[in-house]
C-alpha cells in the first residue's frame, strides 16, 4: 500500500530494496521517523483533500481513501513514537 497504492513489481520486488517506500511507524505522514506535531500540522494542512497525491497520499494515516479527523486522531495517539 504505501507505493503510492501501486504494487512492487519491478527489479528489487521481494528484496529488502523493495521494501523501502513504506512507513516505518504508524502516524509518521512526513516520513521522518518519528511522529511529532509535525505530522499533526501535515495531516492538518490537507484534511479533506484529495489523497491521489504522492505528498497527500502519506496524509492518509488510517490507510482508509480519506484525509479526516480519524488521521488526526490516529497521529495524536502515536505522539512521540519513533523508529527503532
Amino acid at each position: 500500500m504505501p507505493n503510492f497504492a501501486r504494487i512492487n513489481i519491478g527489479a528489487y520486488g521481494n528484496t529488502s530494496e523493495a521494501s523501502k517506500s513504506g512507513w516505518n511507524i504508524p502516524g509518521d505522514a512526513t516520513n521522518d521517523c518519528k511522529v511529532d506535531i509535525l505530522d499533526m500540522l501535515f495531516v492538518r494542512s490537507v484534511l479533506n483533500d484529495d489523497t491521489m497525491t504522492e505528498s497527500n497520499f502519506r496524509a492518509d494515516v488510517t490507510r482508509d481513501g480519506v484525509i479526516d479527523v480519524l488521521d488526526m486522531l490516529f497521529v495524536r495517539n502515536n505522539l512521540a513514537t519513533k523508529c527503532d
